[in-house]
């Protein structure tokens, strides 16, 4: 209401001048129309109530002109009549004279199809005001560009033709135009062409709001001129065709008393089911198409949910008094943007003038020159083609110009409808196209390039360096399907190929934690690739797949079985099963099986002395480093744990940082919910926990576990102190060593980071 407050008062005289200027030219394209879908109802044998059926639409009109001008999201909405659901009222009027039983009499018929149009536009009205309800606005937004495009130059053109049809005094189809041009009917509309011609060519170089008015003034001041110096008179103009009249005289409210409803025929309204709903669904359509043209027109967003809504009850009130089917105008909206009355007030005054006609008649329509409308609705048009024909040529890419210009032909030479539909499968095929033309595939890598989270002896990194290249990895991305999921199978295919230096490969891990959804034709390559590893002795590894991926791979033949295909619910815990099967396939070396005799502080010892003694800064004999570090060692308290012992906990003081002597541990993140993230797994001599926060102060980010029965040394804030008192030497060292172990992180994290970039 308060929306409603602020935006119906006129904010300048220059305002109110083109607010008075476009809602008396639309209303009187709104009595214009309901006239013409009166009379394409009711023609033929129903033509004896032609007065009535002006007087339903002229009720549709005046109601939903009213409630959409009031309660619009954007004021500068009009709402009124419509041809599509008007069209097939047609029929359903003509399949309903079809149905009437013979004795019927001719009021019987009327009052059946008005009772029809009735139930037809309440159903409709309440549905929209249900999808409004349940926000299904957001429908809208899922058009593509280009099919909005070709609808408005669709509509552009449909107003051209229905322009020059308007000032020829013929019907408007395509197939009529020929008689157009035949010499008498030239001078007919010519002069409204050139004149809706000027009125593009200046409004493209002018933008002042008395623009369109004063040419529109000027031409009707111009054309009864004319025929004043041509000694023509009124009564010849409206004879000869060149004014909009004559029309029917005072009385068109006639509505339908309760006492005409016992004439009803309701199995002819029962058989019109079909009807109704094909009504509902092409409102619908247009509706929203309108309304995302107008957000395209004015260039401002619009709250769908709340127009269908308001044109849901409209349509609800509208049906009481059998009104015809209304909801939001693009041609007359754009025109109302175009001439700058951006408020409430157009749509008011249009529907107050529908209102004037509908009960005192519309004799005084009958002086308006067919001519200047006509000009009107072909400036309007043109400037539809003008901007998505002419301007489009340049601005759009050329696959969306192809779109619009195939939904222009098909509307042209087929029907409106029908080239929307058009302009919806070629969207979705152009979608298909382009979307098969990326990559399924976001990352190949391998075991060597890209490591999980657990951070393992040198001399293991240094295996998985070497090895790392029998697991290839696949990071997958978005939806795989038919135009997609070859790439799969060719990207295993060729890393099996045996004319590359690759060593022979062990596992495939696919990535799924990027996947939304496969088809069965990616079912089939990935097939393709089972049986390519049962074939070449190479397991598959699925990671991350969400659960509905998950139950589509178990059903396509992807199941778990222990012995080709493993599972796993991220791809860091698919990539360490992978690194440990290919460390447990390497044969150790005689050093290690050495090393694995000793005691943890000797294992310790010896680690660190080796890490120190691949920097380049140390070349001291490795005894005399050897003892260095065994003196640093004594300055650390030894802590044996069993397996789930809470070794740090997220909140406490870091107040000491551990080496790994044996076993492993792991660092998690528990969310608020309930979720746990690993963020490391830390396993062999020499690894290092808790140095960031030791160092820097502060809280511990994360819990901290042992994975495993687990041997640590520990060194407390108040030990380093001493440390650094009593030998400088050894706190030099554990320094240095710290430094080795943060700047070996930073290489294996670029390395991740490059590969993931190629």
């Amino acid at each position: 209401m308060t929306d409603l407050i602020l935006q119906f008062p006129i904010r300048n005289p220059q305002e109110l001048i083109a607010s008075l200027t476009s809602g008396l030219i639309i209303g009187i394209l709104e009595v214009a129309l309901a006239i013409s879908f009166a009379a394409l109802i009711f023609s033929g044998p129903l033509s004896p109530f032609l007065s009535n059926g002006i007087g339903h639409a002229l009720a549709g009109a005046i109601l939903s002109g009213t409630i959409i001008a009031l309660f619009t999201s954007w004021p500068g909405f009009v709402g009124g009549n419509q041809e599509g659901p008007a069209a097939i009222m047609a029929l359903m009027a003509v399949m309903i004279s079809e149905l009437m039983p013979a004795s019927a009499t001719a009021e019987a018929t009327y009052v059946t199809i008005a009772v029809t149009i009735a139930i037809t536009t309440t159903v409709t009205g309440l549905l929209l005001l249900a999808m409004g309800y349940f926000r299904l606005g957001s429908l809208a937004r899922f058009l593509p560009y280009p099919v909005v495009g070709g609808f408005l130059a669709g509509t552009g053109w449909l107003l051209i033709v229905g322009a020059v049809g308007l000032m020829a005094d013929m019907p408007s189809e395509l197939w009529q135009l020929p008689a157009v041009f035949e010499p008498g009917e030239v001078l007919r509309w010519l002069p409204g062409v050139l004149l809706g011609v000027a009125l593009l060519l200046i409004s493209r170089r002018s933008d002042h709001y008395l623009m369109l008015p004063s040419m529109l003034v000027g031409s009707t001041i111009l054309f009864f001129f004319v025929a004043w110096a041509g000694g023509i008179s009124f009564a010849e103009l409206s004879a000869n065709g060149w004014l909009l009249g004559p029309f029917a005289g005072e009385g068109l409210w006639q509505p339908v008393t309760p006492a005409a409803l016992s004439g009803v025929y309701w199995p002819a309204v029962t058989r019109q089911a079909a009807g109704i709903a094909t009504t509902v669904l092409v409102t619908t359509i247009g509706l929203l198409l309108n309304a995302g043209g107008v957000e395209l027109a004015v260039k401002s967003d619009i709250d769908l949910d709340k127009e269908l809504r308001v044109c849901g009850i409209a349509n609800s009130l509208a049906g009481l008094l059998a009104g015809f089917i209304c909801f939001q105008q693009l041609s007359f909206s754009a025109l109302n943007y175009k001439i700058g009355a951006n408020n409430r007030l157009t749509g008011l005054i249009a529907a107050a003038l529908c209102l004037v006609v509908l009960f005192l008649g519309a004799s005084l329509l009958g002086l308006f020159p067919k001519l200047v409308i006509g000009a009107l609705l072909f400036y309007l048009g043109l400037s539809f083609l003008a901007d998505w024909v002419i301007d489009g040529w340049f601005e759009l890419p050329s696959v969306d110009y192809a779109i619009v210009i195939a939904i222009l032909l098909v509307t042209a030479l087929v029907g409106f409808l029908e080239a929307v539909g058009v302009g919806l499968l070629l969207a979705v095929i152009l979608f298909v196209v382009s979307y098969s033309r990326i990559d399924v595939v976001r990352h190949a890598l391998s075991g060597a390039t890209f490591h999980s989270r657990v951070v393992r002896p040198l001399h293991e990194e240094q295996l998985l360096l070497q090895y790392g290249e029998t697991f290839f990895i696949l990071q997958l991305r978005g939806f795989i399907f038919f135009g997609t999921a070859d790439s799969l199978f060719e990207r295993v295919r060729t890393r099996m190929r045996a004319d590359h230096d690759w060593p022979r490969l062990k596992a495939v891990v696919f990535d799924f934690e990027q996947v939304s959804g496969l088809d069965s034709t990616a079912m089939l390559s990935f097939m393709k690739v089972k049986a390519a590893a049962q074939a070449h002795g190479f397991v598959l590894v699925l990671c991350g797949a969400n659960k509905r991926v998950h139950e589509q791979l178990c059903k396509g033949g992807l199941a778990e079985d222990e012995q080709l295909i493993f599972c796993f619910d991220s791809v860091d815990r698919g990539v360490a099963w992978c690194e440990e099967r290919v460390l447990a396939h390497v044969s150790a070396e005689m050093t290690l099986e050495a090393v694995t005799t000793e005691t943890p502080e000797t294992l310790l010892t010896l680690e660190l002395v080796k890490m120190l003694q691949n920097a380049q800064e140390y070349h001291r004999p490795g005894e005399a480093l050897h003892t260095a570090v065994q003196e640093m060692i004594g300055y650390f308290e030894r802590l044996d744990v069993d397996a789930g012992t809470v070794i740090m906990s997220r909140g406490e003081t870091a107040d000491r940082l551990c080496f790994l002597a044996m076993g492993s541990v792991t660092a998690r993140l528990t969310m608020a919910n309930g979720r746990v993230i690993r963020l490391e797994t830390v396993s062999g001599a020499g690894r290092i926990i808790g140095e960031i926060g030791f160092f820097l102060g502060g809280q511990r980010t994360a819990d901290v576990l042992a994975e495993e029965p687990t041997v640590l040394f520990c060194l407390a804030q108040e030990e380093l102190a001493r440390m650094r008192r009593e030998a400088p030497l050894a706190a030099v060292l554990l320094q240095r060593l710290v430094a080795n172990i943060l700047a070996e992180r930073v290489r294996r994290v670029t390395k991740m980071v490059r590969a993931l970039e190629e």
